[in-house]
């Protein structure tokens, strides 16, 4: 398995537990074998969780917070309505 397929196969899996369960109560061990990547592997391509999660963040904050930003800023008055359109937004 090359580097690309094992970054590809770790960030599905934790995409699909951390979704299903919380982004704490998933293990390393549980990520590995759900992921079919070697804990070596696992370790070369991610050294800690903290940066796993940040991977697993990233394409949410590069889809979501253009739009919610926009709208946030475009219908919304300072400072209480603001907060008040974004969950508006995401409901």
């Amino acid at each position: 398995m090359d580097h690309e397929e094992a970054r590809s196969r770790l960030l599905e899996a934790a995409k699909r537990l951390f979704y299903e369960r919380g982004i704490q109560t998933v293990a390393i061990d549980e990520l590995r074998a759900t992921s079919g990547v070697s804990l070596k592997r696992l370790y070369q391509y991610v050294p800690s969780n903290t940066e796993l999660v940040e991977q697993y963040l990233q394409p949410h904050d590069e889809t979501w917070l253009p739009d919610l930003s926009e709208y946030i800023h475009l219908d919304a008055p300072p400072p209480e309505g603001r907060l008040a359109a974004g969950f508006d937004r995401l409901h």
